[in-house]
């Protein structure tokens, strides 16, 4: 809500490209299903990749908290972010739907 969706969605995509998530599945089809033309910039941008950035690190050391090795700690952290990712671009409706 801070940033607006269209800022946030830029924001994530360049950064979950990025760090590698665009290279592993299932995140990569996902990734790859979503068009944002060039990544957000502006004064806001370090501080949104800075959020992303905490909430991924975060989810990491809950799984790891919860004793997961790190095979596994990734295995869900890519799957939760597909899922994510599926839900908020509307990936599997729109192919339902005969848009993608």
């Amino acid at each position: 809500m801070r940033f607006g969706d269209g800022f946030f969605n830029a924001v994530l995509v360049h950064r979950l490209r990025g760090e590698g998530f665009g290279e592993v599945s299932p995140t990569k089809e996902t990734l790859a299903a979503i068009h944002e033309p060039r990544p957000a910039q502006g004064e806001q941008a370090p501080i949104c990749i800075e959020m992303v950035d905490e909430v991924l690190m975060t989810c990491n050391e809950d799984l790891k908290a919860l004793s997961y090795d790190e095979a596994t700690r990734e295995a869900i952290l890519v799957g939760a972010l597909a899922y994510y990712l599926d839900e908020r671009f509307n990936i599997t409706n729109g192919r339902l739907l005969g848009f993608r």
